[in-house]
């Protein structure tokens, strides 16, 4: 098994898969403590569930801009 962190570095150690965008959706965590940690781990954005069809889609067009 591996948790989210662990999932990210995997795909960052890899040349190959290391320019993918990466969004963590977790229940892990509250809203409030996502926001705490200026919703972001390792400087990939993370939301907290329960999270709505347009927040997802509002942080895939954030990311993808900066991509």
């Amino acid at each position: 098994d591996m948790d989210g962190t662990e999932a990210a570095e995997y795909l960052l150690d890899d040349e190959e898969t290391r320019s993918i965008p990466i969004i963590f959706i977790t229940a892990a965590i509250k809203k409030d403590e996502a926001e705490d940690r200026l919703g972001c781990i390792h400087g990939h954005p993370i939301l907290a569930k329960p999270v709505t069809p347009i927040e997802v889609m509002n942080e895939i067009e954030k990311v993808l801009t900066f991509a």
